[in-house]
């Protein structure tokens, strides 16, 4: 429940957002919101493609570092494996928002306006519900060990 709650956070601002998993060199697409049906029906099964992480790519600097991006992109990971499965937005700037706990990148959620004119994005509003969601799953994972 947990890992819902960003991308569910995150679809108040985007027409579209997408859980991405990390497992070893690969993101999984989980659960979405207005990529396989409209935003307001709720999230979608889980999307189940597979996106590399490539040593230089726009996803592994932020995997790497935890920090949220947010800006236009011309990353050929992103255009092929993400766009090549969801379509590209109209507006070139996305969204990933790490999720972190025990230290580690766990997931991405990755956003976008799709063919929606771009809202006004409360930057900080979303760091501090990644930041809220890895202490809850720091919690969670040290009660499991």
């Amino acid at each position: 429940e947990i890992a819902f709650f960003l991308p569910e956070q995150t679809s108040q601002f985007f027409e579209r957002s997408l859980t991405l998993v990390l497992r070893q060199e690969e993101l999984i697409a989980e659960k979405s919101f207005g990529i396989e049906s409209e935003k307001s029906e709720g999230p979608s099964a889980p999307l189940r493609f597979k996106v590399p992480v490539t040593e230089e790519g726009l996803l592994t600097k932020v995997i790497a570092s935890g920090e949220l991006f947010y800006s236009a992109i011309d990353d050929p990971t992103i255009r092929e494996s993400i766009f090549g499965e969801i379509s590209a937005p109209d507006k070139s700037k996305i969204l990933l928002l790490p999720l972190v706990a025990a230290g580690k990148t766990l997931a991405l959620i990755y956003a976008d306006a799709g063919q929606s004119k771009e809202k006004k994005i409360d930057i900080d509003h979303l760091k501090n519900l990644a930041w809220l969601a890895g202490l809850a799953l720091d919690r969670v994972l040290r009660t499991k060990n």
